[in-house]
C-alpha cells in the first residue's frame, strides 16, 4: 500500500523508507512533505459574507462616501484632508485622541462589526498614505 506520494506505507524503518522513496536525508523528506501541506494549503479558498440588513446597508453606504471624499479632497487640500480622516478615525476608536466627526459616528455606528473593522483598517491605510506622501513632498 501507498501513501499519497507513492512511497509504502508498511511499518518500515525510517531510514529504510527515506531510501525507497528517494529521500537522501531527514531533512529533504521534511521538506517535501512541507511543500505537500503549504501546495494542499494553496487550494483552499476561504469567501466570507457579511450579513447586513438595509440599515446597515445604508449605513456602509454613507460611510464609503465620506471615504470617497476624502479621497477626492485629497489633491486640493492634503493637510486639511489628514485632519478630517483623523476626526474619522477618532469617531471608530473607544479611546479618542482628539475630536471626532459626529456626522461619520453615526454612520459607523450603523455598520456591522465587521464592517466597521474594515473601515479602521482603510482609514489607518490613508493615515499611513498622508504621512508617507508629506515626507517625500
Amino acid at each position: 500500500m501507498l501513501n499519497e506520494i507513492g512511497c509504502p506505507m508498511f511499518a518500515y524503518p525510517a531510514f529504510m523508507v527515506r531510501t525507497m522513496c528517494g529521500f537522501e536525508s531527514e531533512q529533504e523528506e521534511l521538506f517535501h512533505y512541507a511543500e505537500l501541506i503549504t501546495n494542499r494549503c494553496h487550494t483552499v479558498e476561504v469567501h466570507v459574507k457579511t450579513t447586513r440588513d438595509t440599515t446597515q446597508e445604508d449605513a456602509l453606504y454613507k460611510v464609503n462616501g465620506f471615504i470617497d471624499s476624502l479621497v477626492m479632497s485629497l489633491r486640493s487640500d492634503p493637510v486639511g484632508t489628514k485632519k478630517r480622516c483623523l476626526t474619522f478615525m477618532n469617531a471608530c476608536s473607544s479611546q479618542p485622541q482628539g475630536a471626532s466627526d459626529k456626522n461619520f459616528e453615526t454612520a459607523i455606528l450603523g455598520c456591522t462589526l465587521d464592517d466597521q473593522k474594515r473601515v479602521k483598517k482603510r482609514l489607518q491605510g490613508l493615515i499611513d498614505y498622508f504621512d508617507c506622501a508629506t515626507k517625500f513632498a
